[in-house]
């Protein structure tokens, strides 16, 4: 018999906060749902963890498929799906009393909204809270504001199976930004909103993201804006044959697409290469200081954590180490002594 709500959670290597999760969605008020995890290939005990729960709880649901990626872990959860409702939870995350209950609420009066996310409470590995991130409210002011920043947190949202099927799902050329390049599919076609109340605890810890996926993520989502854009002028989209991720080095997609940001994120990557030559390291700060006047806000965090790992890491005493240092103090004094203290 199908549910009201799937609640669908990828799960790979997520041993120590798993338990926790599935319990937190478990003891919602709300009793009428189905919990599929998809088991992504873990190595570690998670595996275990997924089959006792499923044994004890007959609302547990577990998927293994092997290895086979974020992306296609989350379109297996939502064709495995049975309700026309599915709500995102991640394997490190808690889900707070009352969430479910209140977004499912919120949907039936508003069968115009396809996705509807909450606030959220970020916490480190250890549980303690470290940021109430404000959270942007009203179908209008957020589809406003995904067109600059994906304002729905992923592990927050609820949203309408059916619709997302026909978009699509997710997509593999938007690697690490996959979720928002479903809200800027969904916004030319249904109307999104936030919900003012914290629905989860959202857990930032050590393996959560590495800084090369974080220039990945960067790229997927300037890519997301401009295929976006391009829809919009009634142009087709030219990532909907790709199978995964451009190549960031050498596809033609991304120069003329966003050829300023990934100039950007190509020197960086050279400056978080710790084989990279001399001669590229200082092409790649010489190019990056020629954009700095034009560099996002998030950019420049990411510019000077690859300048205080490359000085870190080059072994002379000399100019361009100076240089390095120099410029990761000028571009905020404050975040440069942070990042010396916890590297």
């Amino acid at each position: 018999m199908s549910k009201i709500l799937s609640v669908i959670m990828p799960v790979y290597n997520a041993e120590k906060y798993l338990s926790q999760a599935i319990e937190s969605v478990l003891r919602q008020e709300l009793r009428d749902f189905e919990l599929i995890c998809i088991d992504d290939g873990s190595s570690d005990a998670s595996s275990a963890i997924l089959k006792n729960f499923e044994d004890r709880d007959s609302r547990v649901r577990v998927i293994s498929r092997g290895k086979v990626g974020l992306v296609s872990a989350l379109n297996i959860g939502l064709e495995s799906a049975t309700a026309p409702i599915v709500a995102r939870m991640d394997a490190d995350d808690v889900c707070l009393p009352g969430r479910l209950a209140q977004q499912l609420e919120y949907l039936a009066r508003r069968p115009d909204v396809w996705v509807v996310g909450t606030a959220r409470k970020l916490i480190d590995g250890r549980g303690r809270v470290l940021h109430a991130p404000t959270v942007v409210q009203g179908e209008g002011a957020v589809s406003e504001a995904l067109l600059r920043s994906c304002e729905l947190c992923h592990p927050t949202v609820m949203m309408r199976r059916v619709p997302i099927l026909k978009l699509g799902g997710y997509r593999e050329a938007f690697r690490h930004a996959e979720d928002y390049d479903l809200w800027l599919r969904v916004v030319q076609h249904a109307k999104v909103d936030n919900l003012p109340f914290v629905g989860i605890l959202h857990r930032i810890h050590g393996a959560s993201v590495s800084e090369k996926h974080k220039i990945q993520q960067r790229v997927s989502a300037a890519l997301a804006q401009a295929c976006y854009h391009l829809r919009m002028a009634g142009h087709s989209d030219p990532a909907r044959f790709y199978r995964g991720p451009p190549d960031l080095w050498n596809d033609r997609l991304l120069d003329d697409l966003i050829s300023e940001h990934i100039e950007f994120f190509r020197a960086t990557l050279i400056l978080l290469d710790p084989t990279a030559l001399f001669d590229a390291k200082f092409s790649a700060v010489k190019k990056i200081e020629s954009t700095s006047p034009r560099m996002k806000k998030q950019n420049k965090k990411l510019y000077q954590e690859a300048l205080l790992f490359a000085a870190s890491h080059h072994r002379r005493l000399d100019f361009f180490k100076l240089r390095m240092f120099a410029n990761a103090v000028r571009l905020h004094p404050g975040r440069f002594v942070r990042l010396s203290f916890s590297s």
